[in-house]
């Protein structure tokens, strides 16, 4: 029953439900637990979804490694000896020894010994592996390194025209009553005496300087530059 001063409302009576952040101010929502455990899920499916995982000590997703780098390949020059090696290598060769300063004679394109003996020097004074006296990969790459020549700057071989030693020997003695050096062009046999049945001295290569000291009975007394005496029969 209503009494007099009782005013009938004209409003229908509304139930507010306290949600979300409401929900934490208002204690008399505290009695709804399923709320809360889908607001916690929620709040750490965002930090996972974020980073969080060692934080909260889950193992972190592994990152993707990068693809492994193949090490550069490295290719040693060789310090094998070149069997016959092309002329123009040889010409190269020569003019970084003289370069250089060593005495090789004629850069010619002939290996005699004294580009030999240039190049064991040289080998010897840098300190790389030696090819005993020959050319190789190792030697000539180093000699043009230390020599700064370009191939390109190299002249055209010309054609050796050889000269009997004969005839070397007769223009050295007509020039001068000294003895001159005369250089090589092929092999000759160093005999002990002026004997063909002598024992053998030594064995002149291409290229190698000898002095001639006279001429006995066809045979031309001679010394190399090394100091080796002996004789040679005359042409």
């Amino acid at each position: 029953m209503q009494t007099e001063n009782q005013t009938p409302s004209t409003f229908p009576s509304v139930s507010v439900v306290n949600t979300g952040w409401s929900a934490i101010a208002n204690p008399a929502s505290r009695h709804r637990p399923g709320r809360w455990l889908l607001n916690i899920a929620f709040y750490v499916c965002v930090i996972l979804y974020m980073g969080g995982c060692e934080s909260l000590g889950f193992p972190a997703k592994p990152k993707a490694e990068p693809p492994p780098v193949a090490p550069p390949i490295v290719v040693t020059p060789s310090a094998e000896p070149i069997i016959d090696p092309p002329a123009p290598d040889i010409q190269y060769a020569q003019a970084c020894l003289k370069q250089l300063g060593y005495k090789i004679g004629a850069v010619d394109g002939i290996w005699g010994p004294r580009s030999a003996k240039a190049i064991r020097s040289f080998e010897l004074s840098n300190g790389i592996t030696s090819a005993n006296g020959h050319l190789s990969e190792l030697n000539l790459i180093t000699l043009q390194q230390f020599s700064n020549l370009s191939r390109d700057s190299m002249p055209e071989i010309k054609p050796v025209t050889r000269v009997g030693l004969a005839a070397k020997i007769k223009t050295s003695l007509t020039n001068s009553q000294a003895p001159q050096l005369v250089i090589i062009d092929e092999p000759y046999t160093l005999l002990a005496k002026p004997n063909p049945f002598s024992a053998t001295v030594a064995t002149l290569q291409v290229g190698t300087g000898i002095y001639v000291l006279s001429l006995q009975e066809g045979w031309y007394e001679v010394e190399s530059e090394d100091r080796v005496h002996g004789y040679i029969k005359a042409e």
